[in-house]
């Protein structure tokens, strides 16, 4: 019997929408993680990365159906990027509101700094997807923020201090930005200042 399911999501079958329902188990044993496909109780789809590299079919003896479960790991995989960005905004929230809060400039910079090296160094194809773009873009309100307050103070101008943020701050901004090189180029062109 199997527990609550991972996700449950609609599909398209001749034009007429299913309820999916996945499951995800570990074998204790040998650690494979299996993800079960129920559209209905009598209609289940077992599939698995048995070798660590493919997805196949785990309860077919068909060497053929495996394109279907490529499909279908796709639908896994998809599901645990967008499970690791949610997961990775919820334990950055709190440190970005410490930041928002804080009235220590320095103390600020370090938090946002710390911030802005985990989405860069976490997620190098991009933050154009939920929950991840929402997020980078309160992160880059704030590293603005900080640069003004930076800037209004003399004492950190045209030093690290100041520099560094505004590094962090560019490369966020063009890692939310579409991808095409036309988009990319122009923001190379718009940060440089020509």
């Amino acid at each position: 019997m199997l527990n609550q399911p991972s996700l449950t999501t609609q599909i398209i079958i001749n034009g007429e929408p299913h309820e999916l329902k996945i499951y995800g188990t570990v074998d204790k044993s040998s650690d494979f993680h299996y993800y079960t496909f129920a559209l209905k109780d009598q209609n289940r789809i077992v599939i698995s990365k048995l070798d660590g590299n493919q997805w196949k079919l785990t309860n077919s003896f068909s060497e053929h159906n495996d394109d279907i479960a490529a499909i279908l790991g796709k639908i896994v995989e998809s599901y645990d990027h967008v499970r690791n960005m949610e997961y990775v905004v919820k334990t950055l929230q709190p440190r970005l509101q410490l930041a928002k809060e804080s009235t220590n400039l320095l103390r600020e910079r370090e938090i946002l700094l710390e911030i802005s090296d985990t989405l860069i160094s976490e997620f190098p194809g991009g933050l154009r997807a939920e929950p991840l773009y929402s997020f980078a873009l309160d992160v880059i309100n704030e590293l603005m923020g900080l640069q003004i307050g930076l800037g209004s103070s003399k004492a950190y101008e045209l030093t690290d201090l100041y520099r560094e943020p505004l590094l962090c701050q560019r490369q966020l901004i063009k890692m939310v930005v579409p991808a095409d090189d036309k988009m990319q180029k122009m923001m190379t062109r718009f940060m440089s200042g020509g």
